[in-house]
């Protein structure tokens, strides 16, 4: 697994409607990151609500929020319409960040990036951190680097 203070690698995939580029994002917005396995996306839907509360302060911090559905393609009626949505078939992203070990055991992840690509704050397993534990490391980076 990623931990903090490591450099994110990039990668491109795919969403319901254009393909997103990770790197597009380097010195221009933090992001958290979300790793759901595909197939317990729909299951995993009420955990997302938990950053719900989240989602309308992102801006003013300079972030982005990603769901990455890794390792299949998604239930059909998985709803996480709220938060882009990202397809990862191979898991070759969320193996990246999670590790074999942990992908393999399909757990789910978060993490957090400022945005020239560091992680601040990684995650695996669920209960998720709290929305306002993530919210307090966006604003500490964006203290740390304010521009």
């Amino acid at each position: 697994m990623l931990q903090p203070h490591t450099l994110a690698p990039t990668f491109v995939l795919a969403s319901p409607d254009a393909r997103v580029d990770l790197a597009a994002f380097r010195q221009r917005q933090n992001l958290i990151l979300l790793f759901v396995p595909a197939h317990r996306l729909e299951a995993c839907a009420h955990a997302l609500q938990t950053f719900q509360p989240v989602v309308p302060q992102l801006p003013e911090l300079n972030t982005r929020l990603f769901v990455i559905a890794y390792g299949g393609d998604p239930a059909p009626s998985a709803d996480v319409t709220s938060v882009p949505l990202l397809f990862d078939p191979t898991a070759e992203a969320a193996s990246a960040f999670l590790g074999a070990d942990a992908c393999a055991s399909a757990r789910p992840a978060l993490f957090v990036l400022d945005r020239y690509g560091e992680v601040w704050l990684a995650h695996v397993g669920t209960p998720w951190p709290a929305a306002q534990e993530v919210l307090d490391t966006l604003e500490w980076m964006e203290r740390q680097c304010p521009e």
